[in-house]
């Protein structure tokens, strides 16, 4: 059943890559610098930070976003694959494994949601630790990615990935699916949605 994705911030600067001899071909391998995926999954009542840790985050955040991002990996090796679509177009997807994620339980799992920080608010003023941390594939997709330079349409994109993950406090571990789409017709990201899976191993 497909679900809103509420994002707080993509920060995915593979989309921002050369296009100049960019071509249908073998996946090429790359680092993304200070890849960061932030969303909230409504339905599970989480929040999902990617390659850097809520604290460090909101810490940054309330700093303005000063300085350097604080990611837990600065460069992270990714495989950037060009889908043709004639001789025209290329839909750029970018591959990566392995990195850091956590997973919060929102303060408010009915709502409202105010943003990232403010919905765990109370778990960082206490000192709490993350509902549970591991690591985390990521697939992500763009067709804003176009020669010669495309005609108005909406440009579309999104992400899909799967966490394994250990409970804090607990013995516990869960698989984790999300997969999500959007496109830039949508004010706000209205018509953002996403389906997950959250799976006790």
């Amino acid at each position: 059943m497909f679900r809103k994705l509420f994002i707080a911030l993509v920060a995915l600067a593979f989309l921002a890559v050369p296009v100049g001899t960019a071509s249908a071909g073998p996946p090429e391998d790359f680092d993304v610098p200070d890849l960061i995926q932030l969303f909230l999954d409504a339905d599970e009542g989480k929040s999902v930070w990617i390659n850097i840790t809520a604290p460090d985050f909101c810490l940054w955040a309330l700093g303005g976003f000063m300085g350097p991002a604080p990611v837990v990996d600065d460069a992270v090796p990714a495989k950037l694959n060009f889908i043709g679509q004639g001789d025209k177009y290329f839909a750029p997807s970018v591959k990566v494994d392995g990195l850091y994620v956590e997973v919060w339980n929102l303060d408010n799992p009915d709502g409202p949601f105010l943003g990232p920080c403010e919905d765990i608010l109370g778990q960082l003023i206490a000192g709490t630790p993350p509902w549970a941390t591991g690591t985390t594939s990521i697939n992500a997709r763009s067709n804003n990615f176009e020669f010669p330079p495309p005609q108005p349409r909406a440009v579309s994109g999104g992400f899909s990935g799967t966490a394994l993950l250990d409970a804090t406090g607990s013995q516990d571990s869960y698989r984790y699916h999300f997969n999500s789409h959007s496109n830039d017709r949508c004010a706000d990201f209205r018509c953002a949605v996403t389906n997950t899976s959250l799976r006790l191993l």
